[in-house]
C-alpha cells in the first residue's frame, strides 16, 4: 500500500435526477459487482451532502497510508495511493446524454472537500477518472484537473 497522492473525481455515470443512499451503494458494490470494497470512498448527493462509504485512511495515525481496510476500487492502478470521489449523476435526466450535471451545492461539496483533502494528505494532484492511463470513459464528465489546478500550485 501507499501514501496517498492524488484525489480521484468520479461520477456516478447514471441520470441525475437518481436518489440514492448507502443500502443502494452496498447492494451495488458488494451484491452486484461483488467486490470486497466499495467504489468511492465518498459519494456527493445532489443537495451538496456528502457521506463517506470506504473509510478513508488517518492522515496522522495512518500517515495517510491506504491499506486494505481503506482502500476503495475507483479506478485500477490507481486504488493503492488515491482518494476516489463521485457526484451523483452524469447523465442528463432529459437529454439522456452524459454531461457535466453537479448541482450547484455538489460543486461546492466538491470543492470543499478537495480543499480539505488535498490540506489534510498534502495532495498535489487532482484528476478525472477520465484522466488515468488507458480509461476510455469520459467520467466525470468535466475537466477536473482544471477545475482544481490550484491544489498543486499551493
Amino acid at each position: 500500500m501507499a501514501k496517498v497522492k492524488r484525489i480521484m473525481i468520479h461520477c456516478t455515470d447514471e441520470p441525475d435526477n437518481v436518489k440514492r443512499n448507502r443500502a443502494y451503494w452496498e447492494h451495488w458494490f458488494f451484491k452486484v459487482k461483488c467486490w470486497k470494497h466499495f467504489g468511492y470512498h465518498a459519494v456527493v448527493y445532489q443537495d451538496g451532502k456528502w457521506e463517506e462509504l470506504q473509510p478513508m485512511p488517518d492522515p496522522i495515525s495512518d500517515s495517510g497510508i491506504i491499506t486494505n481496510a481503506t482502500m476503495a476500487n475507483g479506478c485500477k492502478g490507481a486504488n493503492s495511493d488515491s482518494i476516489h470521489i463521485a457526484y451523483i449523476g452524469g447523465i442528463d435526466h432529459v437529454t439522456k446524454r452524459r454531461g457535466d450535471t453537479r448541482t450547484v451545492e455538489q460543486k461546492k461539496t466538491l470543492a470543499a472537500l478537495v480543499g480539505w483533502l488535498s490540506e489534510a494528505y498534502g495532495i498535489k494532484e487532482v484528476i478525472g477518472h477520465r484522466d488515468w492511463p488507458g480509461v476510455t470513459k469520459t467520467c466525470p464528465n468535466f475537466d477536473a484537473k482544471k477545475t482544481y489546478s490550484y491544489v498543486g500550485s499551493r
